[in-house]
């Protein structure tokens, strides 16, 4: 394997079996296994593996998990992100999306992989996604991207 995959392997273990509480951490049990990376890599490498921070089960605290851990969030059992949505309320060129907690990150990067293009990004939290609109795009524009993407979610809008 080469140096990219073998860092993703150990990424993906020591998430899986550790409460990881930030990049540093994260950066000191890599090297513990021999796996030198900057701050900057391990950044990239968590956002291109998807991994996000999410409530502990067990003790409360935030600590990244791997995507396919999304259906074991504390909240409920759902079979998808998007059903942790809660509401869209627009204002403006933004729009403020509320979700259970521990859903915004898993939510807010389903939208960002959708690539809409009324859609500039999104920041997320725990329970709410900050998400910013495109100049020249009305917001019942982006209600029926939304719509036609994630059809479920007609009962938020």
């Amino acid at each position: 394997m080469g140096q990219k995959a073998d860092r993703h392997t150990a990424i993906a273990e020591l998430v899986t079996n550790n409460e990881v509480t930030s990049q540093e951490m994260l950066l000191d049990m890599l090297k513990e296994k021999g796996i030198v990376a900057t701050q900057a890599t391990l950044s990239r490498d968590l956002k291109r593996m998807k991994i996000f921070k999410r409530s502990s089960i067990l003790t409360g605290n935030y600590c990244y998990a791997l995507p396919e851990t999304i259906t074991t969030a504390p909240v409920t059992s759902t079979t998808s992100p998007l059903d942790g949505l809660v509401s869209i309320e627009f204002s403006g060129s933004m729009a403020v999306v509320k979700t259970l907690p521990a859903y915004a990150q898993p939510v807010s990067q389903i939208i960002d992989d959708a690539q809409m293009v009324e859609i500039a990004g999104t920041i997320a939290g725990n329970d709410t996604i900050l998400m910013v609109l495109r100049n020249g795009f009305t917001k019942k524009q982006v209600k029926q991207t939304l719509l036609s993407k994630f059809p479920s979610i007609k009962d938020k809008l």
